[in-house]
């Protein structure tokens, strides 16, 4: 039980470890540039998280942005380097070549091609793409297997027909035979003008009381038929060294594949012309070509963070422009019952807390507000607040309202209900244009797809009427 415990404890911790390795990296590398006198991170990138997440430590923030790249990076990274490890100790241990030996493909799988790589200790061959022949049957099995195909043919050829006896309809005489595919066929009629080859009746007008045609059968495989052939040599101009030594050890192959073609494996030459030749499989690279690979995968993982994080500052934005209006419309409203504009944020931002408490839907326009507040409760003067509220957002006219509460701060409301009536429908004109651009934006990109639909319906259409046509 204590070992358990003691195993679970170890387990715990070195997880832990190594969750905290991104912030462990992320800490020493602020340290190295605090000690050289650089700036760790970007500014510009500072600016915008801390934008998308007002209120929340610039440290933590940053922090959390590179720890989850890091471990993105990290993850890819381990998971392509273990594949790349499994890919070589397969390769590794699934070798085609063994003691200059290539395993064949057993009966009736035919041959296989494979590219395989030749060197002595002075010369390379290059690679060679090597046609690896199944296992062949001996004369006396294959023998045994004609006996077979011929029974097997016996019922099949009738076709039609009752029996041999009686032949008055086409014979059926297939190209090959069922599960003996590695035997060629060839069928012969003992008199092509009453019998055709392929088993087509001919002139048999004639045949009342029956005429008798012998239907030969013959079955190849490989040199074994009933042939008759002249065994020539013949020799091509002549070849450089590179062509003439590479014909030395084709043919040196093919020697040593007829000397075992009757085994379960292919032998490979090894020496050509008293030279030792070494045999290996010839494949693509596959540790170069992941050391390619994984610097640019990360590359693109490292940017695509930088990407989103930059989309997620638009949507801010425009999300900023679209809530303008409202926010300027709930501070008139406000102050013009009485409120003072301290009172009127405070309450916008109350009644905001308390919405987004039951619907739980955020807005970044009022949670930059909730900050306002809490930098004036925390003793920052009021006016700086508001001018901070306004570069935070960063919008010209959110730092316009921003200007014109600080102005009204000296001189009270005097003018500012009138002011803020104005901005309130510049605001709600300026939304309208806003709706209406992202309109047209939607419009632009439903193109697309309605000419996709466009094509599928003028198919509904056309594909009817074009085979009605054709009926």
């Amino acid at each position: 039980m204590r070992k358990k415990k003691e195993k679970e404890y170890i387990e715990h911790n070195f997880i832990g470890e190594i969750k905290k390795l991104p912030y462990k990296l992320i800490k020493r590398y602020v340290s190295f540039c605090e000690e050289n006198g650089k700036k760790p991170f970007s500014a510009d990138m500072e600016k915008r998280l801390s934008l998308i997440s007002p209120g929340v430590s610039m440290n933590s923030l940053v922090a959390d942005y590179y720890a989850d790249k890091i471990k993105t990076v990290l993850l890819i990274s381990g998971g392509l380097i273990f594949i790349t490890a499994l890919l070589v100790y397969d390769r590794s241990n699934s070798s085609a070549i063994t003691e200059n030996r290539i395993v064949r493909n057993t009966y009736k799988k035919g041959a296989e091609s494979i590219t395989v790589r030749a060197y002595s200790d002075n010369y390379d061959y290059g690679s060679i793409d090597l046609k690896v022949n199944e296992q062949k049957y001996t004369e006396e099995e294959a023998e045994e297997k004609m006996d077979e195909i011929y029974g097997y043919f016996k019922p099949i050829i009738l076709g039609e027909n009752k029996s041999f006896d009686c032949i008055d309809k086409d014979m059926n005489l297939p190209a090959e035979a069922e599960g003996y595919e590695e035997f060629e066929i060839r069928w012969e009629s003992g008199d092509y003008l009453l019998l055709r080859n392929n088993g087509e009746l001919g002139d048999t007008e004639e045949c009342v009381e029956g005429t008798d045609v012998d239907l030969n059968l013959t079955v190849i495989y490989g040199e074994y038929e009933k042939t008759y052939s002249y065994p020539l040599r013949l020799y091509p101009p002549a070849m450089e060294e590179a062509d003439l030594r590479m014909k030395e050890l084709m043919d040196e192959i093919e020697s040593r594949d007829k000397a075992t073609e009757n085994l379960d494996y292919q032998e490979l030459p090894g020496s050509v012309n008293n030279e030792r030749i070494i045999w290996e499989e010839s494949s693509p690279p596959i540790i170069p070509v992941a050391l390619v690979l994984l610097p640019l995968l990360l590359l693109v993982v490292w940017k695509a963070k930088d990407r989103d994080l930059g989309k997620k500052y638009e949507e801010r934005n425009k999300e900023l422009s679209m809530d303008y209006s409202e926010l300027v419309s709930k501070i008139q409203l406000l102050i013009s019952s009485g409120m003072t504009i301290r009172g009127s944020i405070e309450r916008i931002v109350k009644d905001y807390k308390e919405e987004a408490g039951a619907f739980g839907r955020k807005k970044y326009v009022y949670e930059e507000l909730s900050l306002c507040v809490r930098k004036i409760q925390d003793g920052m003067d009021e006016g700086q607040a508001y001018e901070l509220f306004g570069r935070r957002c960063s919008l010209m006219t959110y730092k316009k309202l921003s200007a014109l509460l600080t102005q009204n701060l000296k001189k009270g409301t005097d003018g500012l209900i009138e002011a803020l009536s104005t901005e309130v429908k510049a605001a709600f004109e300026d939304r309208k244009m806003f709706a209406r651009k992202m309109g047209e934006e939607a419009q632009t990109k439903l193109i697309f797809p309605m000419i996709l639909m466009l094509g599928v319906v003028i198919m509904i259409i056309m594909v009817p009427a074009y085979m009605s046509f054709g009926a």
